[in-house]
């Protein structure tokens, strides 16, 4: 979802560790599927523990990288319904 390419895993948009206050609430928030892409070994280690907004800053500080498309497109991941299976 990052980068396009091809995906190895699921990534919590917003950090799972941002949610342990949380957690004793509800403990299913950080795996809610509005906070799941698929992403790619570079960009899933890469990001780390950083929500969307810091990684794409990140991306942009390192790499010069324009990220404005990848934040839209994980934006409009999150909102979009998932698939019926």
């Amino acid at each position: 979802m990052y980068c396009r390419r091809s995906a190895i895993g699921v990534d919590h948009v917003t950090p799972e560790s941002w949610y342990a206050e949380r957690a004793a609430r509800d403990p299913a928030a950080p795996h809610d599927p509005t906070n799941l892409v698929a992403a790619c070994a570079f960009c899933n280690s890469t990001k780390r523990d950083m929500d969307l907004p810091v990684f794409a800053l990140y991306l942009t500080r390192r790499y010069g990288a324009d990220v404005s498309a990848m934040v839209a497109r994980v934006e409009r991941a999150r909102r979009s319904a998932l698939p019926e299976r």
